[in-house]
């Protein structure tokens, strides 16, 4: 019983580890269209970071802003759950705003 649920728990992972990455494909697509190869490139990098933050949470919530001279430091790190939840508000809102500001010009 616990390898069903444990299956069940790895398609849902799986089906929206699909999803974002069809996303990212779209939105390269589309900025292909718009403006050539470099556009679709800079596409690519710029959602690379949230694709990150949804594939890779545990990992992503590890990771600590330092600096030695007055910077900060996240003691006891971010939850997978919120990095997760800030890669899909950058890999929607993003292009939800450029579309906002395309069709308003």
């Amino acid at each position: 019983m616990d390898e069903d649920t444990e299956y069940a728990s790895s398609m849902g992972l799986n089906l929206e580890r699909g999803i974002a990455l069809g996303l990212v494909v779209l939105w390269a697509v589309i900025a292909f269209f718009i403006g050539g190869p470099v556009l679709a490139m800079r596409a690519v990098l710029v959602f690379s970071f949230p694709l990150a933050f949804i594939w890779l949470p545990e990992v992503m919530a590890k990771l600590q802003a330092s600096e030695r001279h007055e910077g900060f430091r996240l003691e006891g790190g971010v939850m997978p759950a919120v990095m997760k939840w800030m890669g899909w508000f950058i890999l929607l809102g993003v292009p939800a705003v450029w579309g906002i500001f395309w069709w308003a010009i």
